[in-house]
C-alpha cells in the first residue's frame, strides 16, 4: 500500500466515522466535519504546493496522525453520548 492510499483510506475512514455520528448528534457531527474539512484542506495544499525538498514528509504526517486520532475520537464520543450531549 502506497503512502498515498493510506492516507486516503484514512480520510475516508474519518468521513464515515462523521457521517455515522450525524446519527446520535446532529450539532456534533457538522461541527466535527466543518472543522475536519478545513484542516484537512489545508494540510492538503502544503502537501501538494509546499512539498518540496523533504517537506510533504511533515505535512503528510500531519495529515495520517490528525486523521488517524480524529476517526476513533469521532466514534467513541458520538456512540457514548446521546441526543443531549449527555453521557450514558
Amino acid at each position: 500500500m502506497s503512502d498515498n492510499q493510506l492516507l486516503q483510506l484514512s480520510a475516508i475512514l474519518c468521513i464515515i466515522s462523521i457521517l455515522f455520528s450525524y446519527r446520535f448528534n446532529k450539532l456534533f457531527a457538522i461541527i466535527n466535519l466543518v472543522i475536519y474539512c478545513l484542516f484537512s484542506a489545508f494540510f492538503y495544499y502544503k502537501l501538494f504546493y509546499f512539498g518540496q525538498g523533504g517537506g510533504s514528509l511533515l505535512w503528510w504526517f500531519y495529515l495520517v496522525v490528525l486523521s488517524t486520532f480524529s476517526h476513533p475520537s469521532t466514534a467513541h464520543f458520538s456512540e457514548t453520548h446521546d441526543q443531549n450531549g449527555s453521557a450514558n
